[in-house]
């Protein structure tokens, strides 16, 4: 059965994209514990590549190649996963390899090929399915709305200023023609007001005079919606929206960022760490960068959650402090 297809028509939102590379960031400056040789092959950028995919695609993919020295794992594409049995050591995985000048396809065993996945069903544990899958609806949705404001946005502004003309010329097709040609600039037309006509007025109304401006104009409904389904889809992917309105200098983002870190990245490595211990066949740990070296921050944010309100107990968990 082939591999699962991630949610393509929400690849190219920001919400999305934000989302996938904050997860790829934090994994990009972990560290792996301990180091071996055979671990070396975990580099910044595997990491941040797999769980990108995870993220974003369902699931990822990598061959692991034993030489002589350090193990080498490389990205797989266009995998399909075979087996008789519902015993994953049992499975197969043909896909393909890729290089500048040259593709290899093979077919390799499971224990020769790393798979994580960010969740699937029961049915089907064969095939991985995204949060963007899950919330498919939602992302589809945030992808139309932004769809809609690109087409909106992407229109040309042109300007018109009227000015006094023969009442009794007809040029109404040079006019069109010349709006349509504009591409951004001005233009000089017949005035759209005969203020020597209406009574009692000497003059041209100075209305008749004023540029008017014809381009973009967002709808601001469509503008709501985005934000509210943007929110929808990050949460999907388990990343909170709100502090990027919130104060740096309340030390909110860093406790937001801390409480990502410890809640559904940690998660995320566990399942991460679970397959590549198999693999790799040493028990590895993925430790993050404020684990390593902000403990500082852990007790800043700690602070800041026991003076919200949130019992101690609750608050050193969720911190990941051991407490008695």
């Amino acid at each position: 059965m082939n591999r699962a297809a991630g949610s393509s028509v929400a690849a190219g939102v920001g919400a999305v994209q934000g989302g996938a590379s904050l997860y790829g960031l934090a994994f990009a400056g972990s560290e792996i514990d301990p180091q071996h040789s055979v671990t070396e092959s975990l580099t910044a950028a595997v990491l941040a590549n797999m769980v990108r995919e995870v993220v974003t695609l369902s699931e990822s993919f990598y061959l692991l190649e034993v030489r002589r020295g350090p193990a080498f794992l490389l990205p797989m594409s266009g995998v399909t996963v075979n087996g008789a049995s519902p015993d994953r050591e049992t499975w197969t995985h043909e896909g393909q390899v890729n290089g500048p000048d040259h593709s290899v396809v093979g077919r390799y065993s499971a224990r020769r090929v790393i798979h994580v996945q960010w969740s699937y069903d029961t049915t089907r544990p064969w095939i991985g399915i995204s949060p963007l899958q899950r919330c498919s609806l939602s992302a589809e949705l945030l992808a139309a709305i932004e769809r809609g404001l690109r087409s909106e946005l992407s229109r040309e502004s042109r300007y018109i200023l009227p000015i006094p003309t023969d009442p009794a010329r007809s040029d109404y097709d040079q006019r069109v023609k010349d709006l349509t040609g504009s591409r951004g600039g001005g233009l000089i037309v017949g005035r759209t007001m005969m203020g020597s006509a209406v009574a009692g007025i000497g003059s041209t109304p100075k209305g008749d005079f004023e540029q008017l401006r014809l381009g973009p104009e967002p709808n601001r409904e469509s503008v709501e919606w985005r934000a509210q389904v943007r929110a929808a889809v990050l949460m999907a992917m388990g990343v909170d929206p709100a502090p990027a309105n919130a104060d740096p200098k309340t030390g909110a983002l860093q406790v937001a960022y801390r409480l990502f870190l410890t809640g559904l990245a940690a998660s995320l490595a566990c399942i991460m760490t679970s397959e590549l211990c198999t693999k790799l066949e040493r028990c590895v740990r993925v430790r993050f960068a404020a684990d390593v070296h902000n403990r500082r921050l852990r007790s800043a944010a700690l602070k800041n959650l026991i003076e919200a309100g949130v019992p101690l107990e609750w608050a050193l968990t969720l911190e990941g402090f051991d407490f008695a």
